[in-house]
């Protein structure tokens, strides 16, 4: 029963700890060129008033940013963005060392979980 217990607990921190595992990084030139050249995958832009705009498989189109709505595969609407309106353009990276410290973190939890564990086993039964 702990077993089971300790599993499932430790695949639900891994499970929490998978987005650590990337981070947002803004390119140091101009939207238009950055797609152009780079073609990244994910790109989250920033809209006037901190809007975010989440999109994969971006796309420019005249003076347009096209792309499918993060997370919404199979659904034939894109969102556009006008270039102009673009405050910020950031791209979802890798990070080895966020993966690093999650999967520390990760560890040392269940470490403590089955040291815990093994101090409530009992081995027998309690002398009378």
């Amino acid at each position: 029963m702990h077993s089971r217990r300790l599993r499932a607990l430790a695949a639900l921190l891994l499970f929490l700890h998978l987005p650590a595992c990337t981070t947002w990084r803004t390119p140091g030139i101009e939207p238009r060129r950055f797609i152009e050249e780079e073609r990244p995958v994910t790109v989250r832009v920033t809209r006037a008033g901190n809007e975010h705009v989440y999109m994969t498989l971006p796309v420019v189109r005249g003076d347009s940013l096209a792309g499918v709505p993060r997370n919404r595969w199979g659904d034939p609407d894109t969102v556009v963005v006008a270039l102009r309106d673009i405050e910020t353009l950031s791209e979802q990276r890798f990070s080895p060392a966020k993966t690093i410290a999650a999967l520390a973190l990760v560890g040392a939890a269940v470490l403590g979980i089955v040291i815990a564990n093994s101090s409530f086993v009992s081995y027998g039964t309690a002398p009378r």
